[in-house]
């Protein structure tokens, strides 16, 4: 992979903007309304490469068929990316090195829906960013050099995860117990919003969001897709091992319904960034420190105060890290897919989020969407009649009684493959049926 963007890649995607994104607010609705993505006319909605090489060949890139189209984008390759996962767990629980190959696509396509969110559109070679006036730009022209989706994805992330959007929006959408990160960090005694800005790609890197390590996750890739499994130094792990991660990972990436916040992870995200702005504390002096912050943040009404104290210093101040956080920042080279997954599992996270923040923005309530997500969510098995769906708040009850039965199995004595199988096939559906995710994440 070609580790260094072009100056002029730079210059493009510097001109990015989720300002120019949210312009296709007004358009999008009225499509919805009429229960389709995009107007019949949209330049690039059925052929966008070879739609986006002839107008880059003709200087006529038009500007509102294609903010449009990767508005849209953020959405439909969100719920692509859950389904991803879902299927790589699945292939995981069995070892099978598919594993691999679905959770880095899982990876791309969260990737994808994040940077759409942000006016950055990934193609095949051909790229495009959209500015803050809704105008779209092709970066691959004028000398600069054409990149493959694989190489794009990763150098425009990284390039992105060191902007001042980035910070901003992660300051917004990272909302532990429902109080935007940013209220956080202005309480902080050595840091503050401004400050906070060009670390927050250091924090993203804790939780493995690298170069190096996305760079490292295509290589598993390769070898996972075109080598023989026999004949591969891919690493083996029980049965126990196998379905312990799944347990993990889905307990750790629970959505709030109704808020649709991931309260876990928002909290894990605080401390962490908590980590950052105390790094010369004393664990004495630290303590203290974010004793008072909670102190001032909180106040003395809040019903969850003490519980939310104890675990920012169990994590802060005692290092108790859950196992999946230390998986993500991995730098083993053993060909495990748990890493990959990890990372696959935090990028959705954060893609998750900023979709629903583009929502929000523009107005885009989810039930003027139910064209979509009733359909996909019967053709997934999570209600029984399309025309009758569930209630978003119901659709974790299914997942919730799922880990308790693997739990059982977890601590039972019989720990073969043949006996999870045999007693956890119905909950490894359900716990793997990750296209719910999505909808619990975007509904509210």
């Amino acid at each position: 992979m070609r580790s260094n963007l072009n100056p002029k890649e730079r210059k493009y995607l510097d001109l990015a903007s989720p300002i120019g994104i949210q312009k296709s607010a007004p358009s999008l609705l009225s499509y919805f309304s009429n229960s389709r993505w995009l107007d019949n006319s949209n330049t690039y909605s059925l052929d966008p490469i070879k739609s986006i090489k002839n107008d880059i060949n003709s200087n006529d890139i038009k500007s509102q068929d294609m903010r449009e189209y990767v508005a849209v984008s953020t959405i439909l390759h969100l719920i692509d990316s859950w389904e991803y996962l879902g299927k790589a767990l699945y292939a995981q629980v069995s070892g099978a090195p598919i594993a691999i190959h679905l959770g880095y696509y899982a990876e791309m396509r969260a990737t994808m829906s994040l940077l759409a969110t942000q006016g950055i559109g990934i193609f095949n070679q051909l790229h495009i960013v959209i500015d803050k006036n809704g105008k779209a730009y092709p970066i691959s022209r004028n000398g600069v050099m054409r990149r493959s989706t694989h190489e794009a994805v990763w150098l425009y992330l990284e390039h992105w995860l060191k902007s001042r959007d980035a910070g901003t929006l992660l300051g917004t959408i990272i909302r532990p117990r429902s109080v935007p990160l940013t209220e956080w960090i202005n309480k902080m005694p050595c840091t503050n919003e401004q400050e906070w800005v060009p670390s927050a790609s250091s924090v993203l890197y804790d939780f493995g969001l690298d170069l190096k390590r996305m760079t490292h996750d295509r290589d598993l890739r390769n070898v996972a897709s075109y080598r023989p499994f026999g004949l591969s130094s891919y690493r083996e792990l029980s049965p126990f091992e196998q379905v312990e991660f799944l347990f993990e990972i889905i307990r750790i990436l629970e959505p709030s319904t109704g808020r649709g916040d991931f309260d876990i992870l928002d909290q894990y995200f605080l401390c962490q960034t908590i980590e950052k702005a105390f790094t010369l504390y004393t664990p004495q002096n630290k303590l203290k420190q974010v004793t008072d912050m909670l102190d001032s943040v909180l106040g003395d009404s809040y019903v969850y105060k003490e519980e939310l104290k104890q675990f920012i210093i169990d994590t802060t101040v005692y290092g108790k890290i859950p196992n999946l956080i230390k998986l993500a920042s991995d730098k083993n080279d053993l060909k495990d897919s748990r890493p990959l997954l990890s990372r696959a599992g935090f990028l959705l996270y954060i893609a998750t989020s900023a979709v629903r923040d583009f929502m929000r923005a523009t107005n885009i309530d989810f039930e003027i969407l139910n064209f979509w997500w009733s359909g996909r969510g019967w053709e997934l098995g999570l209600w029984k009649d399309v025309n009758e769906p569930l209630p978003i708040t119901d659709l974790w009850a299914d997942v919730a009684v799922a880990l308790e039965e693997i739990d059982d199995w977890l601590n039972s004595d019989n720990l073969s493959a043949h006996s999870f199988y045999s007693q956890c096939a119905q909950p490894l559906h359900e716990t793997t049926n990750l296209g719910r995710f999505a909808i619990i994440g975007l509904a509210s």
